[in-house]
């Protein structure tokens, strides 16, 4: 690019044969592919100083990288090879893609912040010529863009646009350097030489704490299996052992002359620092470990299949003979040296969506090694574009909106199986349903009606039009009352929320509220219900006897998704801008709402919970992730790589705690046993 760029720190995933190269005092990125040694893509992050330091969470795929001296730490996806969804397309009603004259222009559901000369990645549009890596040529507003390509004209819509940008970036102290993360805890320890103190930061919700030790430390290592850290201080000559479970120093070392880089064996719970000034290395025996352990495993999820699978456990203390066993039962196993086992997964574990406790027997004893889980998804293809979804728990259903094919897909939830595949209206997106009622009701965004579906004769029994007296209403977000089968839609467009009768819709009464409708959940006891205003931030409470509101709840950020749980009788609604969810509570006896917030996942736009397992699940967008929460405690459990859609995107079973995930990119929905 003509510019004098030092390439200065390399971090490298093995499980998937990726590595990310950044450079001093620089925005570059490189990400290099180790199978082909080649490199597949070249990214911005945030300009670093003249340290940056790279670790990578090899399970989400992510790498850290460090300010080391100006700016903010920079998280990478290397799932996209670097690259973030940063809108979705419009449909081809709405003329998402259009190309004409060998100029094509896309317009997209929200601003995409692209600028002209940047590259953009443009997939999953209906028609896939329209597909592929581009240079913006113009761009005429915030909501679209041109490019140049050859081809006929035509046009099309759905799909994604990204770009080489940092999934996120967090604001910390620019001069810190070293960085490590725990695989088990999700927990990085960062090293700032400018401060006394250590941060910790928590990569399941982005919580930061503290320990204090002197003003000097640049790098860090973690042990995972003791849930340890050893920071290195290039002032005082030292190591210090920290305690990460309860944030403080439990010995310090002296090594040798300006330390400036540590690692840890965990197996063997051996430290070595490289000192600088002295041209030495210093080995730090750290304490006793239990020498037979599991380090990493490969692959640690998969999808359901009927051929075996490979899999790869690496640790120490394995013996010959030694046996990987899945749920106490052994697998087939070769031995390759003390720290490496591979092994065979039989499809009779491959049957069907589950997890699997995985753990190493040696011959020689009755002791077990540390475990992992395993994860079975399960892919169920269904129409174009997926967007919502929602579970029928009594008859074992689940109703999928199907955006780019106006179809929805009705999939039993026992056999995981279609149960049929029903025409609706253009761009349906959200879906409610009432078991009592046997109904769903579907919003069809492009048309401004609502398809009402027969939930036991698997039909379309009606389609209710919402269309305002002028202009579009563009139905987003709908939910039914399960008791009394009340249909309470939101009308993004027209700033208007609808209400009929799922068994006789009649004519829609309507209420106005304030812009941007866009989710909306039912409290059946107090009869009302919360909409989730986007283009407000506003949470406005409505009561379904008089279609009036009550009372509107603030502080959120881009609010876009919505559930009540009964069991702690609040309304759960997604700010999907400030990653987090917030809960709100009514206080009858002053007739007030208010609203306590909790960090999640990074984008989250939809949400659902399983009061049965106290399981809370976010699905978000950005990070084409999902947040696994125990509800009781409000402490996130795991996160999932995994890819979502936008909105509405995620329902949990809970007799069996399946979460049903829509992939709106690859047109299925994913079956993931949720971790209780």
């Amino acid at each position: 690019d003509g510019l004098d760029v030092f390439p200065y720190s390399v971090g490298i995933n093995p499980l998937t044969g990726k590595a990310l190269v950044v450079y001093q005092n620089s925005s570059k990125a490189t990400i290099i592919d180790l199978d082909t040694l080649a490199v597949i893509a070249t990214g911005q992050i945030q300009t670093t100083g003249a340290n940056p330091q790279i670790a990578v969470d090899t399970q989400l795929n992510w790498a850290f990288v460090t300010p080391g001296g100006t700016g903010l730490l920079s998280v990478v996806d290397l799932n996209n090879n670097g690259r973030n969804v940063v809108s979705l397309i419009a449909v081809p009603s709405s003329n998402g893609a259009v190309r004409k004259s060998g100029t094509v222009t896309i317009t997209t559901t929200g601003s995409h912040g692209a600028t002209v000369g940047e590259t953009v990645v443009v997939a999953g549009v209906n028609d896939s010529s329209f597909d592929g890596t581009f240079t913006v040529a113009s761009v005429p507003s915030g909501s679209s863009f041109t490019y140049s390509q050859s081809g006929s004209d035509t046009t099309s819509g759905n799909g994604t646009v990204s770009v080489a940008n940092p999934l996120l970036t967090i604001g910390l102290e620019q001069n810190t350097r070293g960085i490590s993360i725990s695989p088990e805890t999700k927990m990085a320890v960062l090293a700032d030489p400018a401060s006394s103190a250590v941060t910790l930061m928590n990569m399941l919700d982005q919580s930061v704490s503290t320990i204090t030790l002197e003003t000097g430390a640049v790098a860090s290592a973690v042990n995972p299996l003791t849930n340890s850290a050893v920071t290195v201080n290039s002032l005082g000559n030292t190591a210090s052992l920290l305690n990460l479970q309860t944030k403080s120093r439990t010995t310090q070392f002296t090594v040798g002359r300006k330390p400036v880089a540590v690692a840890i064996d965990p197996t063997t719970n051996i430290a070595i620092t490289v000192n600088q000034a002295d041209n030495t290395v210093s080995v730090i025996k750290l304490g006793t470990i239990r020498p037979f352990q599991i380090t990493q495993m490969n692959p640690f999820n998969t999808f359901t299949g009927t051929t075996t699978q490979a899999l790869t456990i690496v640790g120490n203390g394995f013996q010959p003979g030694a046996a990987v066993r899945f749920n106490g039962t052994n697998l087939t196993t070769t031995y390759v040296n003390e720290r490496e086992l591979s092994a065979t997964i039989p499809t009779s574990y491959l049957g069907a969506a589950s997890r699997y406790i995985v753990d190493v027997l040696n011959p020689t004893s009755t002791i077990h090694s540390n475990v992992n889980t395993f994860t079975v998804m399960q892919a169920i293809t269904v129409g174009t574009s997926p967007r919502g979804i929602a579970l029928d728990r009594a008859r074992n259903l689940a109703v999928v909106t199907n955006s780019g094919s106006k179809t929805v897909s009705v999939i039993n939830t026992a056999s995981l199986s279609i149960s049929g595949t029903l025409n609706v209206g253009t761009s349906p997106q959200g879906v409610g349903l009432s078991s009592i009622a046997g109904r769903a009701a579907v919003a069809n965004t492009d048309d401004d009606t609502v398809s009402v579906i027969d939930l036991d004769n698997i039909a379309v029994a009606t389609t209710v039009s919402v269309a305002p007296s002028s202009g579009t209403s563009k139905p987003i977000g709908i939910a039914v009352h399960p008791g009394s089968g009340r249909v309470v839609v939101a009308d993004s467009n027209s700033s208007l929320v609808s209400f009929f009768d799922i068994s006789s819709p009649g004519t829609p009464a309507t209420l106005t509220v304030d812009a941007g409708p866009e989710a909306v959940a039912i409290d059946p006891t107090r009869n009302i219900a919360a909409v989730a205003e986007g283009a407000s931030s506003t949470v406005v409470i409505v009561d379904l006897s008089t279609s009036q509101i009550l009372s509107r709840v603030t502080g959120f950020a881009l609010p876009t998704g919505a559930i009540y749980d009964p069991d702690s009788d609040t309304f759960l609604v997604t700010s999907s801008l400030a990653n987090n969810f917030g809960s709100v509570i009514a206080h009858p006896d002053t007739d007030t709402y208010s609203v306590t917030f909790n960090r999640v996942g990074i984008n989250p736009t939809s949400i659902d919970y399983n009061y049965r397992s106290s399981t809370l699940v976010t699905a978000n967008t950005s990070s084409q992730t999902l947040s696994v929460m125990d509800f009781l405690t409000k402490t996130i459990k795991a996160i999932i790589p995994l890819a979502v859609s936008q909105q509405f995107a995620v329902a949990i079973d809970p007799m069996t705690n399946r979460a049903f995930v829509v992939d709106q990119n690859n047109n299925r929905v994913i079956v993931v046993p949720l971790p209780r």
